[in-house]
């Protein structure tokens, strides 16, 4: 699985700095819609077999807010010495005050940076307009770090996994709500609507994907207890309304991580994918302003240099913390399931 996700991170880095004749690339969304099927699954995987009780709740959101946050300050704290994060923090300051206190909270909590691609600052008032859409859109501007619109999405999604993830109804039910808000703008909505509206940028949407890496999981760990006829008929659903090929990437992400889970190797690909993710728009931004050639090689060797001293550096020490914060409060997970590299 690790080499899986670190590809999907060099396809979302190629497609912002420029692609190359030998690495295919498809498109950076349909990445980022895998990646919200991995996560997933391996957060159900951890809410069933490590944080196992509503009790490790609370130890469950600071692993969590240690495994995004610090590298995400790291990829905040690049901007500062090239003068990028002045810039966009005056641009903010000037904005009404309900878009300045989104912007100044969504960007330093992770918490609503998916709000800002929904709206813009026109006239001295926040007015719904939508990235991609809108030729006047403004608001995503202000996100300080693109890509983290995506943490965002990620975050919802920790906020409600122990409430469902270890519940196979729960999880089928997620998926659902996921599922039919996608078949609804897809096949009920009228067309006029998607010139208006960003449908696929919305939490509700999403949650489909989260859903099959939920559904993944339970498929495969939890057989003896899934309602078959309702897991054929959500799955079904599912993959209808996202696409079946969401749904087949779903239904092999068990085995892949079988093949995989015991790689010191795939876990450090995997490792890496995630500060690769975060950190590349910045250090390009910080490569620019180096008065270094900005070529593509360039900027591959700067996010890839900087993404493994971030790893080596940062978050292997707070994987360690957070490994002694499991042992304190949580029952330790079984081996197949601790060999699973935290999304």
């Amino acid at each position: 699985m690790g080499l899986i996700r670190l590809y999907l991170a060099l396809v979302v880095l190629f497609s912002h700095i420029g692609s190359v004749p030998w690495f295919p690339i498809f498109d950076s969304g349909t990445a980022v819609m895998i990646f919200f099927i991995f996560s997933g699954f391996y957060i159900t995987m951890g809410l069933n077999e490590r944080y196992k009780t509503p009790a490790s709740n609370r130890t469950f959101y600071l692993g969590r807010f240690l495994r995004l946050w610090p590298t995400y300050a790291v990829s905040l704290a690049i901007l500062v010495p090239i003068g990028v994060m002045a810039q966009q923090l005056q641009w903010i300051a000037e904005l009404p005050l309900v878009m300045r206190v989104l912007a100044y909270v969504a960007n330093f909590s992770m918490f609503g940076i998916d709000l800002l691609v929904h709206v813009s600052a026109r006239h001295g008032q926040m007015v719904f307009s939508e990235f991609g859409i809108d030729p006047k859109h403004n608001g995503a501007n202000y996100i300080l770090n693109m890509p983290a619109w995506s943490l965002s999405m990620e975050m919802l999604f920790y906020v409600a996994a122990p409430f469902v993830a270890r519940d196979f109804r729960r999880c089928l039910a997620f998926c659902a709500v996921g599922a039919i808000t996608q078949a609804l703008f897809h096949f009920v909505v009228s067309p006029a609507f998607y010139k208006t509206f960003r449908y696929d940028l919305l939490y509700p949407y999403v949650m489909a994907y989260f859903g099959l890496g939920m559904l993944a999981y339970w498929i495969n760990a939890k057989r003896a207890v899934i309602h078959w006829e309702y897991f054929a008929l959500g799955f079904a659903v599912a993959a209808f309304s996202t696409g079946w090929h969401y749904a087949a990437i779903a239904a092999f992400v068990p085995y892949v991580f079988a093949l995989t889970k015991n790689s010191r190797v795939d876990k450090l690909l995997g490792d890496l994918a995630f500060p690769v993710y975060v950190l590349q728009l910045p250090v390009a931004a910080a490569v620019r302003a180096s008065g270094v050639e900005p070529t593509l090689l360039n900027y591959f060797l700067a996010v890839m240099g900087t993404s493994l001293l971030v790893l080596f550096v940062l978050e292997r020490p707070i994987e360690m913390f957070r490994a002694r914060l499991r042992r304190a409060k949580v029952r330790p997970m079984p081996a197949v399931a601790s060999a699973a590299p935290a999304i």
